[in-house]
């Protein structure tokens, strides 16, 4: 295919049961020139089959079933492989809006955009109800950084090849948790050109293989933090004028790890009193070996330690969740 406007990643692992409507919303999208790169990372459920079936059906579908390196590697597979002027991702048990690509690359074409994004609408397939977080405006160019649907995901986005090959941004393959907050900042970091469209074009599904609760592995935050400091040394001797990002790292920082990692085992139906002692144990232990860590910085990570578990040991999790519920019914 000739002049494509938009290269589409999708990695996949394990999600036949989602995959059919994901791979039927980008082969609806009313933007015709898009080339659809789907990289099967080693499914061991009927995956494959599904892709073999549309990729022989379709000619604008690139399929590669490959061994399991994990999501970032494959990503990055992807991104080398892309043809198109713009890069997107979309994970294989999400979906898009017939419109999300036209809308965006348009927009991004016409303004010269490096990257262009939108809203997502989470869907909750397990409590059964749908939200958006997303916000109405952006005031700043540092809200980019600060709302976590903006930095946190890069599949409401579609990113200028150019920008991502030039500047050599990939996703880190040595930690399976914040990859995408570490791609997104990096990105972020080299332009200015960014514009958001509130709109929700991208559906996120929420449902039991998500790993939410995946203690082992929200340690690995902790490893993509260092990778964004180290990245941040560099680029601060590079670009003196981009200071302010060292400001909005560390915000990030007590976002995602001072209050992430412990607000996620407030549940004590979930998380059990001696996965609570012993994860939130071994996350202050990481958290101390940070070299770049501030005393502030400490002391609201024992605050949100503390904090939790006074919430536990008094069993105010679902007095809080149904307060909070009622608040927002009233709005």
């Amino acid at each position: 295919m000739n002049n494509i406007k938009v290269s589409i990643i999708i990695p996949v692992y394990n999600t036949s049961k989602f995959l059919t409507k994901c791979l039927d919303s980008v082969l609806n999208q009313s933007l015709k020139e898009v080339e659809i790169i789907l990289l099967n990372d080693g499914s061991m459920d009927k995956s494959d089959e599904i892709c073999l079936e549309y990729s022989k059906k379709y000619k604008n579908i690139k399929y590669i079933n490959k061994k399991n390196t994990g999501c970032s590697d494959t990503r990055n597979l992807g991104i080398k492989m892309a043809k198109g002027e713009y890069i997107a991702f979309l994970d294989s048990d999400d979906y898009v809006e017939k419109s999300m690509y036209e809308v965006l690359y348009n927009q991004a074409y016409l303004e010269k955009l490096d990257i262009m994004m939108c809203g997502i609408l989470y869907h909750n397939l397990i409590e059964k109800n749908q939200y958006s977080v997303s916000p109405k405006r952006i005031k700043k160019f540092s809200d980019f950084f600060l709302y976590d649907i903006l930095i946190a995901s890069p599949c409401n986005k579609i990113f200028k090849k150019e920008l991502i090959l030039k500047n050599n941004i990939y996703f880190p393959v040595n930690t399976h948790q914040g990859e995408d907050l570490v791609f997104c900042f990096k990105s972020l970091s080299f332009t200015t050109e960014v514009k958001y469209i509130n709109k929700d074009y991208y559906h996120y599904q929420i449902h039991g293989n998500n790993s939410i609760f995946d203690l082992e592995k929200k340690s690995g935050l902790i490893i993509s933090f260092n990778e964004m400091f180290r990245f941040l040394n560099s680029f601060s001797q590079k670009y003196p004028n981009k200071k302010v990002l060292l400001e909005i790292f560390y915000k990030l920082l007590t976002i995602h790890v001072m209050r992430g990692l412990f607000v996620r085992m407030v549940n004590n139906k979930v998380i059990s009193d001696n996965n609570y002692k012993k994860y939130s144990n071994i996350y202050l232990n990481e958290i101390k070996k940070m070299e770049y860590l501030r005393f502030k910085e400490w002391i609201i990570a024992l605050y949100y330690k503390n904090l939790i578990y006074l919430i536990r040991r008094l069993n105010l999790f679902f007095i809080i969740k149904k307060i909070r519920g009622g608040i927002k019914n009233k709005k």
